[in-house]
């Protein structure tokens, strides 16, 4: 939403969503409850990496630290 009042901030962010992907149901969003991912921030970039035998996911925010989010499987 980019036209409003003055008084009005822009409204053109949300808290985002996971989306899976399989061949047989394309993409399928799973909420945050239920795959326990939430990231505080402006998050602009997200990637897998794994150190030693644990996996993690690293959120870079925009003015912020680095996080590191470990994957339970």
């Amino acid at each position: 939403m980019y036209n409003s009042e003055v008084e009005t901030p822009r409204n053109d962010a949300s808290v985002g969503l996971l989306l899976s992907y399989t061949k047989e149901k394309g993409f399928t969003a799973i909420p945050s409850k239920e795959s326990g991912l939430f990231v505080k921030g402006d998050v602009k970039d997200m990637e897998f990496i794994k150190i030693g035998d644990i996996d993690y996911i690293v959120s870079a925010k925009n003015d912020d630290f680095i996080e590191f989010t470990r994957i339970n499987k």
